[in-house]
C-alpha cells in the first residue's frame, strides 16, 4: 500500500538539500520533494521506521506531520463481450418473416400440388 507523508522541516538550505537527498534514498520512497519552505512530501511504499531512522540526526528540526494511506485505483472493468458477427454465405438470401412454415416432406423443389396436402412447397 502506498503512503504519503508530510514532514515539517526547520533547517537551512544546505541541510534541507542533504536531508531531501537522504530521504529520497530510503527504501520504498518513490518521490521526495520540497513542497514549501518548511515542508517535504514523501510518496511511495516506505516504512515509517525507515523515515525515522533517516531523520534521526535532525530529530529536533524535522517532524512528521501526517501519514496517509493512498488507496490503489480500482482495476479497469473489462468490456462486455461483443456478440459474434453474423456470418452469411455470399450466395444466400436471408429473409426475416413471421410464422414461416417449412415443407417437412423434403421435396420442396418440384413437389406436385396433389402430393403436398398443406401446400407449403414452392411448386
Amino acid at each position: 500500500m502506498s503512503r504519503k507523508a508530510i514532514l515539517k522541516v526547520d533547517l537551512c538550505g544546505k541541510c534541507k538539500d542533504n536531508l531531501l537527498k537522504k530521504l529520497s534514498e530510503v527504501s520504498g520512497v518513490a518521490k521526495a520533494e520540497a513542497t514549501g519552505d518548511h515542508q517535504f512530501t514523501l510518496t511511495g511504499d516506505f516504512k515509517i521506521e525507515d523515515i525515522n531512522a533517516a531523520i534521526a540526526s535532525k530529530k529536533r528540526c524535522v517532524s512528521i506531520e501526517s501519514v496517509q494511506e493512498i488507496p490503489k485505483p480500482d482495476p479497469p472493468k473489462p468490456d462486455p463481450p461483443k456478440p459474434p458477427p453474423e456470418v452469411v454465405c455470399p450466395n444466400t438470401i436471408v429473409i426475416h418473416t413471421k410464422n414461416l412454415v417449412f415443407c417437412f416432406h423434403g421435396r420442396n423443389i418440384g413437389c406436385p400440388w396433389d402430393r403436398c396436402s398443406d401446400r407449403c412447397c414452392s411448386c
